[in-house]
């Protein structure tokens, strides 16, 4: 199924180039139509095909899905409005949330990242033990230096 068309890039170039309150306001349909509704969607379905895998994950997509507001309260970057959208889907509470699959999508980019975002104490400590058993030495300078370069490669994805 396709869920975003051309009018989804368009806005998110538009809005980079005119980052204020009256454009956005004058282009609110535009943002319901192409960025709010398909990813609802998107989100909605993913989630359904997530609990295929694992039938505990019970969110509604709308506690998936971030504002397209920015907090710029303590920010010098004073543009109102973020030009990706971004999703997390993820079980549990979201104080102490368990696996987290998030999508970020925007004109220029789009980003696919999975783990854990900020677990407390007790569930670092176990996440930090499970990776002993798969990667011999972790934090040892060689290990890091082997994950930072299989991180820095860069992949094309085709769509």
């Amino acid at each position: 199924m396709k869920y975003f068309e051309k009018g989804f890039i368009q806005f998110f170039t538009d809005l980079e180039n005119n980052n204020n309150k009256e454009w956005f306001h004058s282009n609110k349909k535009k943002y319901e139509t192409f960025v709010k509704k398909p990813m609802f969607q998107f989100v909605s379905d993913t989630i359904s095909e997530l609990q295929k895998l694992d039938n505990e994950i019970v969110i509604e997509p709308k506690k998936c899905i971030g504002r397209i507001n920015r907090d710029i309260r303590f920010s010098k970057d004073k543009t109102p409005y973020k030009i990706r959208s971004f999703a997390q889907i993820y079980k549990g509470e979201k104080s102490d949330p368990t696996p987290v699959v998030a999508f970020q999508m925007g004109a220029k980019d789009i980003g696919i990242m999975s783990g854990f975002y900020n677990p407390q104490i007790e569930r670092l400590k176990e996440i930090r033990e499970s990776l002993k058993s798969f990667i011999p030495q972790v934090g040892s300078k060689s290990t890091i230096m082997k994950l930072k370069e299989s991180a820095s490669k860069e992949y094309q994805l085709s769509i």
